[in-house]
């Protein structure tokens, strides 16, 4: 109708301006306006509205101005013509476009419609505790909202149950998908719907796809709940294996604390054992190593303190590297002896050379043994230098204590001869006082007796048999008198160095006797001199406890009067040092030596002691020690 009035009014202003004002220029713009509403109200239909208002325009200009040229009226009827063809066909692209983004919108409608859907679904399934009954009930009610612009009912078949809203019959328009899981049919959900509605088309597309995606996202949670069920089946069997198992570690567990702490027990025990056998063997007063082949595998501190080599030289030597050339082919004889037998034990006593190549005399006791599976010595070797010189010194005493008797019995009678000797000598000369020849002859005779007697004399000094003459006398005094003495007859090359303690005791002494055994001792070293020597003497007190006086034989406990004298000299081998004490024992000429002999008996007549210690090439020092006065 406004296209109709709009057409009428055009052509009434035409017929006004051209018939009855009589204006040239026909008023043409307004065509436009129905032209272009008509193209798009009518679409191609709206054509007709150009064709019949371009009419108008020709007729009126025919009928009222037939003097003026046609041909702009023709133009401007084409024009309106090609304006409503534009309108027409932008019209139609609109339309094309707006029909388009209409169904992109409804298919994006459905989507969302779906995805909503789906995704109220997959929050279901996200909840926790809710069944799967109470998930199909649910989708139901989803799906049925998701299309509450038209009437829709959705069922849902799963293991002989039935999900549903109402109790109402189906809708004519029905489609079914069934529900499958891991393959297999599993349920089926149902959606009908009623041909009413606007949304009808929409409905019958959207629907089908909508119900599809739930049966394939129900099929998926179908699936998810049976590995749930199967899991929440594993996971109970699984705990009541754990706890199975737990009570099962808890009983082993126990029973290994108890073990562990038994081993705990047993270890302690071994490494109290092996800690206690530890510091036996590393503090040991022996030294024990084991060997085999002779060779040494392990060694105590003991034997490096004894051999003077430190353990790693020792785990590389042999057992008779180090004992003295002239034992060793004794020792290596009785070792392996020893070793054949393997239930036997043997003692070998020998000399070892130290790494200072000092000589000590060892004993070892060789015990068979397994180290490491092999068969094995276990050597135990004692230091018994100490014993071999006590033995040695015994002997020596023994010794000297025979020959004392000896040399007494023998002085004894010696005198007994002498005296007759003499007493005929006496007589002779008695008798014959006249003769010069005789006087002469017993003169010598008697002075030759006279000699034997003193010789007589200090043998029986050396048996400890002499007569003495004792008082308290100081030891400090005698050796000031003896150096005053010889002073004036010693060696002027010969240089004497005192060191007299006034601590020194008084000593009860028969001062001729000790005087002489002064004399001997210093004559000696004066001898041991070559030339610019020095003798030096040294009083002192000295105390002797039990340990002590143990390295002395025949020493009681207790404190002595101590002389010393030292010399520079070229010293004594241990052979001379063994005879040092013997009669006649000399190193110079024969028809001397009584000295030392007659000092050891005078001393020891004292109840003293004398004792030598000295090395070639280094020197001799002389001890003597006797008892104190009381008191002093």
């Amino acid at each position: 109708m406004s296209i109709i009035a709009l057409v009428a009014a055009a052509t009434l202003l035409t017929v006004y301006f051209q018939g009855f004002l009589g204006i040239e220029t026909v008023f043409t713009h307004f065509f436009y306006i129905p032209i272009i509403l008509g193209a798009l109200w009518w679409g191609r239909a709206g054509m007709g509205v150009a064709l019949l208002l371009g009419a108008v325009l020709l007729t009126s200009h025919l009928y009222y101005r037939p003097d003026y040229s046609i041909y702009k009226d023709f133009f401007r009827s084409a024009i309106f013509l090609i304006v409503s063809g534009v309108v027409i066909l932008l019209r139609s692209r609109i339309r094309s476009t707006e029909i388009k983004l209409q169904n992109q919108t409804k298919v994006l409608e459905t989507r969302v419609r779906s995805l909503n859907c789906l995704y109220d679904i997959n929050k279901l399934r996200e909840a926790k505790h809710i069944p799967l009954g109470e998930i199909f009930l649910e989708t139901v009610k989803l799906i049925e909202k998701a299309f509450a612009q038209i009437p829709i009912k959705v069922i849902i078949y799963y293991e002989g149950s039935v999900f549903k809203t109402e109790a109402i019959a189906a809708y004519p328009i029905r489609m079914t998908s069934a529900i499958e899981a891991n393959g297999n049919p599993a349920g089926a959900i149902e959606a009908s719907w009623s041909e009413e509605g606007a949304d009808y088309e929409d409905v019958s597309k959207a629907v089908p796809q909508l119900i599809e995606s739930v049966a394939r996202r129900l099929g998926k949670i179908v699936e998810h709940e049976n590995v749930r069920l199967e899991l929440s089946r594993h996971q109970l069997g699984l705990e009541d294996l754990v706890r199975k198992r737990t009570e099962e570690l808890n009983a082993t567990n126990q029973r290994l604390r108890e073990e562990i702490a038994e081993r705990e027990k047993i270890e302690n025990s071994l490494r109290e054992s092996e800690m206690r056998y530890r510091l036996l063997i590393e503090n040991a007063d022996q030294a024990i190593f084991i060997s085999q082949n002779n060779q040494i595998l392990f060694a105590n501190p003991g034997l490096c303190a004894l051999t003077g080599y430190p353990i790693e030289s020792l785990l590389k030597m042999s057992l008779l590297d180090f004992i003295h050339p002239e034992d060793r082919e004794t020792v290596a004889a009785n070792y392996h002896n020893g070793l054949s037998d393997e239930k036997s034990s043997q003692m070998i006593a020998f000399r070892i050379q130290t790494a200072d190549e000092a000589l000590r005399w060892v004993e070892l006791d060789i015990v068979n043994i397994q180290w490491k599976g092999h068969h094995s010595a276990l050597n135990f070797l004692r230091d018994i230098t100490s014993r071999k010189r006590l033995e040695a010194s015994i002997g020596q005493i023994r010794k000297m204590e025979a020959i004392g008797t000896l040399a007494g019995g023998i002085a004894h009678q010696f005198n007994n001869a002498l005296a007759g000797i003499i007493g005929n000598i006496d007589l002779l000369k008695i008798s014959l006082p006249d003769n010069p020849q005789v006087q002469k002859c017993g003169n010598t005779a008697l002075q030759c007796a006279q000699s034997m007697s003193g010789l007589t004399q200090q043998l029986l000094a050396y048996a400890r048999g002499g007569k003495y003459q004792s008082r308290p006398h100081s030891l400090n005094f005698l050796i000031k008198e003896v150096l005053l003495q010889l002073s004036n007859s010693a060696n002027k090359s010969i240089h004497f160095d005192t060191a007299l303690s006034p601590d020194t005791p008084l000593v009860e002494m028969d001062t001729i006797q000790i005087r002489m055994v002064i004399l001997a001792v210093i004559n000696n070293a004066a001898e041991a001199i070559a030339e610019n020597g020095h003798i030096g003497i040294e009083t002192y007190r000295a105390r002797f406890d039990e340990i002590a006086a143990e390295a002395f034989p025949g020493l009681p406990s207790g404190e002595y009067a101590g002389l010393s004298i030292l010399d520079d000299g070229k010293g004594m081998s241990e052979e001379v040092k063994e005879h040092i004490f013997e009669p006649f024992f000399t190193t110079k000429f024969l028809g001397r030596g009584m000295g030392m002999a007659a000092a050891y008996g005078i001393i020891k007549n004292h109840g003293g002691y004398i004792y030598v210690d000295s090395e070639s090439g280094r020197g001799t020092v002389v001890h003597i020690l006797l008892p104190p006065c009381p008191h002093s």
